[in-house]
């Protein structure tokens, strides 16, 4: 069974480029820069999707005009045809084509693709766990996405929950504060209640009586005080009169005429002032009584208007809180689905990585390798070795300890083992010769195993002797 592949402005492959693939392996062998790792990328082309295009423009050859067309076609054992349009040198878009298999084409690629960029291979070559690789096989980034609607949901709950719930508390003080101004509103109006009723009429007569009288008062206090005044001048001019006696003595006579009527009308004064304040003090008592009852209706008034402010707020924060039940069994809701999510994501983990745990091993032992007697990935998703050693078990055999054509195997045969689980729809496994030069013997083990697959095997290869791509097809 063949396949025919023809490739438009893909990569370094400039126009139409048209190739013949059979099952079992195929070797891609060129020069340097002379399309191998084109042809790769040409087949990485048939399962992006729209979205994975973005920042994909150099899957096209970017010499190439911008309106030329990118294409992939197949036809003979499998028909189908992507064909891709330019956005610039920076992304690729899709002109009504699809997948091939309408799948996660970044999975795909790090699963059938044994090249330098693949995930697992690289994680191998810096000694690393495997738990990236093991979640992107599980979705796990669908599962992120998932969780990213009730992620926002649940703040958007979280935060009107948190708000309603400052209304509940400020409502539960203006309650309490409430029921205070009501306490103290009782208080009043029973204190006022006590007090004696007054006639304000007469208050008010009263007390215009008083500041007239005061002012009267006011009005004799400032004639004394300047009577007094003018005594003193009086006395200190007799002082300064002494010498001259004899000559004043007409003047003398004057004011000791006067002094006596000044000293009768102080006194007619000082009777005056007992009687006039006790006028003032009646109508003081009364206008202080009229200002307590005016103080005490005016507090009556401002706690009535609190109440009756309190009483608006609470039925305002009533009104606002009604949904907060509904909203808090959304929210528990949010964290069942969340939860479910993220369990559901580790289950699948888990059972990814018993997988690789049960079929690794087998798979690497299939190959005809027999240097180790198991391989597994631990809960921490690191990777460890059981190897016979001088005469010896060791068990837990870090990664790290093995050589670079060592992990380089195992990584194949992670590949393997998830393209057969995983990724059975997709009907090309391809490897770059970077990675089957670590360890050419070991490579051919694997060669031999995948001449007998079903599927089409890339094998890509560096020619010196030839200034072409040609494939060559190894039965």
């Amino acid at each position: 069974m063949s396949l025919k592949v023809e490739l438009e402005n893909v990569g370094g492959l400039m126009h139409t480029r048209n190739f013949s693939l059979e099952r079992g392996v195929n070797r891609i062998r060129a020069p340097n820069a002379e399309g191998k790792t084109s042809f790769t990328k040409a087949l990485e082309l048939l399962v992006l999707s729209g979205e994975e295009l973005r920042g994909k423009g150099y899957y096209g050859n970017l010499f190439v005009g911008s309106e030329e067309a990118v294409g992939v076609r197949l036809s003979g054992d499998i028909n189908h045809e992507r064909r891709f349009g330019r956005i610039g040198q920076e992304n690729l878009k899709e002109i009504g084509t699809s997948s091939l298999v309408g799948s996660n084409g970044d999975r795909i690629i790090n699963v059938c693709f044994a090249v330098p960029g693949n995930r697992l291979i690289g994680d191998f070559l810096a000694r690393r766990g495997v738990k990236n690789y093991i979640d992107l096989l599980a979705g796990a980034e669908n599962y992120e996405k998932a969780q990213t609607a009730p992620q926002e949901i649940d703040h958007i709950v979280t935060t009107k929950i948190q708000h309603y719930r400052d209304l509940l508390i400020r409502l539960e003080e203006y309650e309490k504060q409430k029921k205070e101004d009501e306490k103290e509103l009782e208080k009043l109006r029973e204190k006022f209640a006590k007090k004696p009723l007054l006639d304000e009429k007469e208050i008010f007569e009263d007390f215009g009586r008083y500041n007239k009288r005061k002012q009267e008062l006011d009005h004799l206090n400032e004639d004394i005080a300047s009577i007094r005044g003018k005594l003193q001048e009086l006395e200190e001019a007799i002082e300064s009169a002494k010498d001259n006696i004899k000559r004043y003595e007409s003047q003398i006579q004057v004011i000791k005429t006067q002094h006596p009527r000044i000293d009768a009308r102080l006194n007619e004064i000082a009777n005056e002032i007992p009687i006039k304040r006790s006028d003032f003090s009646k109508s003081e008592e009364a206008y202080k009584k009229f200002k307590e009852r005016q103080e005490m209706k005016v507090a009556i008034d401002q706690k009535e208007a609190n109440i009756k402010r309190a009483e608006e707020r609470i039925e305002e924060f009533k009104k606002q809180t009604l949904g907060v039940e509904d909203l808090e069994g959304k929210y528990d809701f949010i964290q069942f689905v969340k939860n479910h999510l993220e369990i559901r994501k580790n289950q699948i983990v888990e059972e990814i990585r018993g997988t690789f745990n049960r079929q690794v091993i087998e798979l690497y032992k299939r190959l005809g390798f027999r240097d180790f007697d198991n391989i597994e990935i631990g809960p921490d998703f690191r990777i460890s070795v059981t190897r016979k050693k001088g005469g010896k078990i060791i068990e837990n055999f870090p990664l790290e300890a093995l050589s670079t054509s060592e992990r380089i195997t195992i990584a194949i045969a992670f590949l393997l083992s998830a393209k057969n689980e995983y990724v059975q729809d997709f009907p090309f496994f391809v490897l770059d010769e970077l990675i089957t030069s670590y360890d050419p013997k070991r490579f051919d083990i694997v060669k031999d195993h995948l001449k007998r697959s079903e599927d089409y095997v890339v094998i890509t290869e560096l020619a010196t002797d030839i200034s072409d791509v040609e494939v060559i097809h190894e039965s």
